[in-house]
């Protein structure tokens, strides 16, 4: 009996070992596969990388000289051109009047002391923001909001040519800020204090 369970202790030993084995084989073919599906995926990973490593900066410097300047407009289109007003007698004619931007700023009157005047903006460069409007507002300081709060919508202004409107009533006899505002950025570009006294002269 004694040999007997000697024997089935050996053979049950080797038969463990033979499993061990196997399974420790087994393992090592599968972390073989496995580097073996993992280095062509790493090579190709590298290969895409380095590729747009090289065309993306080449695409973008490609966009940016092909991007096209922004669009003008060199006049108002004549369906939204009122019919301009003119005045025979220009009380002040500014160059500078509008901080960082070449417009031509006239003031005309039919007489003194003046009643009504006539206000003239000539841009001496293209503007290049979208649908600029001007306003005229009782408000001579303050934000960009309280300025246009009780603003008056005078017209469009586009192009380089001449465009004027008529001031009557309270904005001959006050002064006021005129206020230059892109509808397309919904921003105030710029504004201008307009000061003229019951004479009819700036001051």
């Amino acid at each position: 009996m004694a040999n007997v369970g000697k024997t089935l202790a050996q053979t049950e030993h080797s038969s463990r070992r033979k499993q061990s084995a196997s399974s420790r084989r087994a393992r090592a073919l599968r972390a073989a596969d496995t580097k073996n599906m993992i280095r062509p995926l790493r090579q190709r990973h590298r290969l895409i990388i380095s590729t747009l490593a090289v065309l993306l900066p080449l695409a973008f410097v490609l966009g940016l000289s092909a991007r096209k300047t922004s669009p003008t407009m060199r006049e108002t289109p004549p369906a939204l051109r009122p019919e301009p007003f003119s005045l025979p007698r220009v009380l002040f004619e500014k160059e500078d009047l509008w901080s960082g931007m070449k417009i031509t700023t006239r003031v005309c009157a039919e007489a003194l002391p003046a009643t009504r005047l006539v206000l003239e903006l000539q841009p001496q460069e293209d503007l290049h923001s979208p649908d600029i409007l001007v306003y005229w507002s009782p408000q001579i300081s303050g934000s960009a909001h309280e300025l246009l709060k009780e603003a008056h919508l005078l017209g469009t202004l586009a192009g380089r040519q001449k465009h004027s409107w008529l001031l009557s009533g309270t904005m001959v006899q006050a002064e006021g800020t005129l206020i230059l505002y892109s509808l397309g950025h919904q921003t105030v570009l710029a504004s201008a204090l307009l000061k003229i006294p019951q004479g009819g002269q700036q001051q």
